[in-house]
């Protein structure tokens, strides 16, 4: 035993009477007993030197505490209260050998599948975050892969699960160590920030609150009902093609930068219509600049603002002249804004998210009484 239950009253009130050396011998005693799991050798002697009784006064207290709490028997000095805490603790085995192989068991199906996701994701050159939650990698999933993969691993990792487990803190610690094997692409100067939003995804609240600042990400919301035919906003899945993003990321891999579909800049800028050929030519301009220095994806969506700027302070004659679109979705600060101008007011405890979507439906009844 590496453990036994040490019950300071009962322990006080038998043995008060004790003297400080009698009190010590009678403790390393009972850590003896239960180290051992066995009586104490018949042999006073034996059980002086295995105590490391050395001066009379201790061996003298060795014979005392054996005379009142243990009883001498074929096997050697026996105690009571310690026999009956081990054949508990035995009676135990039983269960903790079970639990602990089911959860073993648990935990290789847990590697097994996060191994198979991390691979089937970097086949479709999208590469996520060693510590990217299981939840996130099978939405990742989803999307990028077939569907019917992940169908089968569910009812793999549901069906066979052993009922006697149950999610713990500590199971959620090893998830987290237990991935790292899954090394993540460190040379990617623009970290990736789980969870991320699919490309084309139509206003999702999580996706939204993530990174709202990566260049002003557009969820594309046209002002409709997330709630329509009773859906749950936060449980819109994007039906968009995630080739673009795909196709992106690929080129400018070729072009020498570090990235992967996934990133939240490469959606961010197949949302906005960066055209592969605008990204290479802002590629290009950034190593005029920087010819001998690895170039950073961050550089480059600099470069693609700058472009951006400039662009929208041409006065051309003649043009048709046209306000920018108002992305008050994209941040806090814009939903605060966008319910003033509706005279919407946010309710007590409301999240930012709940909030958008009243907004939303706000704009959408407004539109319908309109028409």
């Amino acid at each position: 035993m590496n453990y036994y239950e040490h019950h300071i009253g009962d322990y006080a009130e038998a043995t008060a009477h004790l003297t400080f050396v009698e009190d010590a011998a009678y403790s390393r005693m009972i850590r003896k007993y239960y180290a051992t799991e066995k009586p104490l050798p018949a042999d006073v002697c034996a059980v002086q030197r295995l105590l490391c009784a050395r001066t009379k006064k201790e061996k003298e207290a060795i014979v005392t505490i054996l005379n009142e709490f243990f009883t001498l028997e074929e096997d050697g000095w026996h105690n009571a209260r310690c026999d009956a805490e081990i054949a508990r603790y035995r009676e135990g085995d039983v269960d903790r050998e079970n639990r602990e192989n089911n959860q073993r068991e648990r935990l290789r199906r847990h590697r097994e599948e996060r191994a198979r996701l991390f691979r089937e994701l970097k086949e479709h050159d999208i590469v996520p975050r060693y510590d990217t939650p299981s939840d996130e990698l099978r939405r990742l999933h989803g999307h990028y892969c077939k569907p019917s993969t992940l169908h089968e691993t569910a009812v793999e990792t549901t069906c066979n699960a052993p009922e006697t487990f149950h999610e713990t803190a500590a199971e959620t610690l090893r998830e987290t160590l237990d991935t790292a094997i899954h090394n993540p692409d460190t040379s990617n100067q623009t970290p990736i920030k789980p969870p991320v939003a699919p490309p084309g995804s139509q206003t999702n609240p999580r996706a939204l609150e993530t990174n709202p600042r990566a260049l002003g990400s557009n969820p594309r919301s046209t002002g409709e009902n997330p709630r329509a035919n009773g859906t749950n906003p936060r449980a819109i899945e994007s039906t968009s093609d995630p080739k673009p993003a795909v196709e992106l990321a690929v080129a400018l891999r070729k072009a020498g930068l570090s990235v992967n579909a996934a990133n939240p800049q490469i959606i961010a800028l197949t949302e906005q219509g960066v055209s592969v050929e605008t990204a290479l030519a802002a590629v290009e301009e950034a190593k005029k600049s920087k010819s001998d220095e690895r170039i950073a994806l961050g550089y480059v969506v600099k470069i693609l603002e700058r472009w951006a700027m400039d662009a929208k302070r041409m006065d051309v004659r003649g043009a048709d002249k046209r306000d920018p679109p108002d992305n008050w979705w994209a941040s806090d600060a814009g939903i605060d804004r966008k319910g003033r101008e509706l005279g919407l007011m946010p309710r007590p405890m409301e999240s930012y998210a709940d909030y958008r979507v009243r907004i939303h439906d706000e704009i959408r009844k407004r539109k319908e009484n309109v028409a």
